[in-house]
């Protein structure tokens, strides 16, 4: 089935890594142009670059610090000078530091904000303006299961990813009038297949050796009701179906957990 995505132009904030880069692929493979945002520009050349070999579709690579509202507003800019619109906005950045809340230093807590929230509302104060204008469009966050259900390990992570589900969801109803649609894709425990395949400051490289990544896998796997957790094209699949207007044209304020069933069993 066509998904309507051919030629539609998409942002994918955090594009360069794992979640975004698989996201960043299956829009190309769908013939739609890629706008690859992240930090490093090497990074997002790379899937950029990848981008164009899959479809029919463009592909730009912007390196910027989502963070600070100026550089969001950069990217617009440079994406409507390329492409004249922004259909889709996916934001899939993030960042995280397992500890209890008392173990937490709270100089962590000022980028875990930074990254998992703010970074949010600086994308949607930019995007949201151009899609009323243009009387359409569609924006994606990249939430998670511990925004669902809290998790001892990660409380100021979980509590911001609670926060960008209710963000998008409150912004769902303001925006429904304008023809924008707004939802959240909640995944679990996402390893990527391939460190080669990950950005070069990506929380995968180094963050576990390799007897604590089998151990970690082990974990999960048997937690998952279907037995496996999720490969990041399961979690970009999910995507695709919020971003098309011909899956799912009428759905807005909505969630998708990619959790294997772990939702259920916590």
């Amino acid at each position: 089935m066509e998904l309507g995505l051919a030629g539609k132009t998409v942002i994918v904030v955090g594009g360069s890594s794992n979640l975004g880069r698989a996201c960043c692929l299956a829009f190309a493979k769908e013939g739609s142009n890629v706008v690859v945002g992240a930090t490093k520009i090497e990074d997002c050349r790379k899937v950029s670059d990848k981008c164009e070999t899959l479809g029919n579709g463009k592909a730009m690579a912007v390196a910027f610090d989502a963070t600070k509202l100026e550089p969001c507003e950069a990217l617009v800019k440079k994406t409507l000078e390329r492409f004249k619109r922004i259909d889709v906005l996916v934001v899939s950045i993030g960042w995280n530091r397992l500890a209890s809340f008392l173990e937490l230093d709270p100089k962590d807590w000022d980028w875990i904000i930074a990254t998992n929230y703010t970074a949010t509302l600086n994308l949607f104060k930019v995007v949201l303006p151009v899609m009323i204008r243009q009387k359409g469009g569609n924006i994606v966050t990249m939430s998670s299961i511990i925004g669902r259900k809290g998790d001892p390990h990660e409380p100021v992570y979980g509590g911001l990813k609670a926060g960008q589900i209710n963000l998008t969801h409150s912004l769902a109803m303001e925006m429904a009038p304008h023809g924008i649609r707004l939802n959240v894709v909640a995944p679990a425990l996402t390893m990527p297949e391939n460190l080669e395949e990950t950005s070069s400051d990506s929380v995968w490289r180094g963050a576990f050796s390799p007897e604590d990544q089998k151990a970690l896998l082990e974990n999960f796997e048997a937690m998952t009701p279907m037995g496996r957790i999720a490969k990041p094209i399961d979690v970009a699949h999910a995507v695709l179906f919020f971003a098309s207007d011909v899956m799912s044209g009428h759905v807005t304020g909505n969630l998708i957990g990619t959790d294997g069933g772990i939702y259920m069993t916590r």
